[in-house]
């Protein structure tokens, strides 16, 4: 396992370094990177809210970069803070919820007329004739 371990970091620098050298050479800030990262995933749940899942799963890939970027660039240029390492990690939470939000305005967006809606604590379930499944469901709604 440590050898894997090793493998992954040698492999996530071999990717990330002329990306961060680049980046060190325009002063932008690691988290300025971590905004665009945001920024960046808030673009890919739109493009999932309107029905374009492939493109804003591509977009989400593409947005991971960033958040593999701003850690590599605050180590780089020895920027390393605790208010950083908060930022990143809260806004992770915020893109990934984001998404989450793109997913379900999809399906409130695309669930067809006479489909019941059920809501639950932890899931939205869209229910209806298309639901094969519809009895079990009705045991489990609110």
């Amino acid at each position: 396992m440590a050898n894997l371990e090793g493998m992954r970091r040698a492999l996530g620098r071999y990717f990330t370094e002329p990306v961060v050298t680049v980046l060190e050479k325009t002063h932008i800030t690691p988290n300025a990177v971590t905004v665009i990262g945001l920024l960046i995933t808030i673009v890919a749940a739109v493009l999932v809210a309107f029905s374009h899942p492939f493109a804003g799963g591509w977009v989400v890939l593409f947005a991971g970069l960033f958040d593999m970027l701003d850690g590599a660039l605050a180590r780089r240029t020895n920027n390393v803070t605790k208010f950083g390492g908060v930022l990143d990690s809260t806004l992770d939470r915020v893109s990934e919820g984001a998404v989450l939000i793109g997913m379900l305005c999809c399906t409130l967006i695309n669930t067809p007329p006479g489909c019941r809606c059920h809501w639950r604590r932890d899931a939205y379930f869209p229910t209806g004739q298309l639901h094969p499944r519809q009895s079990r469901i009705d045991e489990y709604s609110l």
